[in-house]
């Protein structure tokens, strides 16, 4: 056998590893080349075989992109019924009109991702992972989808709902998956961006709209309008009025305030004016120019306004204006009552501080006033309501 092998394969013995070795002394080795075919036979296969047209050769200055769409003109497209299946599926699903957001999918093991599957299980959402970018970008052009085609690109994934679930919790939901990034969706109809979807799972619910307004209605119908007083105050806390800034057409009240305030003193910037504008009709005969309420960007700017609006007093071109802090309808009448006891001298004192109305008596004792009702000790008559 080794004088076999030295003759047709010379040189064997160079080739002293533990494969050739083991096959030299267990099996016989097959050294026989392949017999070449008959001309007669390569002949045939020559004349019978296939002429395709040969696809272009790569220029130089042309990208692989365009290239390999140059050779796909070439090849003849054989219908395949899977993929004609699943794109039937695509179109099904984007016809439903179902509610849908893309996610951009980093790297991931399979086991996170049976994780992740069954969180969205529990909160009544499913991964589509079928809906690949190719079927998608195919069946989204003409369609109200066609607008989502930026997001189609790289590896991404599909969230619906299997049961109606609301997509508010879906982003925070998607907090605990670092591997799903959110890029869009559609939603209620709408095609929402990533930014679009945070702000519209910060939204309330339907049902809490509806108690809420609930709610508001039963606080009318039971007479308790303390409460919605109270709300309506709350959201007055950053805006201020003041009172004797003269008025003129065209006018800007941003920069009248502020010419007032840096006449007086005041630290006041522009930034810390949110807008302004004049209270009450200006056709109205009055004895004195409107009112201007501003809304401040902050309640901390509201007070250190207050707190130094004695300086207006100090100046002679400021001298006639006031500021006080805006109050409902309601928080402004007790006051101007408060105020006729004082001049009535039934109290010394009365005032309001971030929309609460207190007084001083002739004792030096101050009280908070909460309703009309809380004047009576001091001499007040509340009017009487014919039966």
């Amino acid at each position: 056998m080794a004088a076999l092998v030295k003759r047709v394969s010379p040189g064997w013995h160079l080739y002293n590893n533990w494969n050739f070795t083991m096959a030299r002394f267990i099996q016989k080795g097959n050294f026989r080349r392949k017999k070449r075919t008959l001309t007669s036979q390569r002949v045939f296969l020559l004349a019978t075989e296939e002429i395709v047209i040969a696809p272009p050769k790569p220029p130089k200055d042309i990208s692989c992109t365009k290239y390999k769409a140059a050779s796909n003109m070439y090849k003849e497209e054989v219908p395949n019924p899977y993929f004609e299946f699943r794109n039937k599926l695509c179109k099904e699903f984007l016809e439903k009109d179902e509610s849908f957001l893309i996610c951009h999918r980093n790297p991931v093991t399979a086991s996170a991702v049976y994780d992740y599957r069954m969180k969205l299980k529990q909160k009544g959402f499913r991964l589509v992972f079928g809906m690949t970018n190719t079927l998608l970008r195919k069946n989204i052009p003409g369609t109200k989808f066609e607008a989502l085609a930026p997001y189609l690109v790289s590896h991404n994934v599909l969230i619906t709902s299997s049961n109606g679930s609301d997509f508010r919790s879906l982003p925070a939901l998607l907090r605990k998956m670092p591997e799903f990034i959110l890029l869009g969706g559609y939603v209620d109809g709408m095609l929402l961006s990533r930014d679009n979807l945070m702000k519209y799972s910060k939204l309330p619910d339907l049902d809490t709209c509806r108690s809420e307004t609930a709610g508001i209605l039963s606080l009318i119908a039971g007479g308790k309008t303390s409460d919605l007083d109270e709300l309506e105050q709350y959201g007055r806390r950053p805006l201020i009025r003041l009172s004797g800034i003269p008025e003129s057409s065209s006018e800007d009240t941003k920069a009248k305030i502020l010419d007032a305030t840096s006449k007086a003193k005041i630290k006041l910037s522009p930034d810390e004016i949110v807008n302004s504008h004049r209270v009450g009709h200006p056709k109205r005969q009055r004895a004195g120019p409107r009112q201007i309420i501003a809304r401040l960007n902050s309640v901390d700017t509201k007070f250190r306004i207050l707190r130094s609006s004695k300086l207006f007093q100090n100046n002679v071109q400021t001298k006639g204006i006031s500021v006080s802090e805006d109050l409902t309808k309601y928080r402004d009448k007790l006051l101007y009552l408060c105020r006729q006891l004082c001049r009535n001298g039934e109290l010394k004192k009365a005032w309001s501080s971030n929309g609460k109305i207190s007084v001083r008596d002739n004792s030096d004792r101050v009280h908070h006033i909460r309703a009309e009702s809380d004047l009576v000790p001091f001499g007040h008559v509340p009017p009487t309501t014919e039966s």
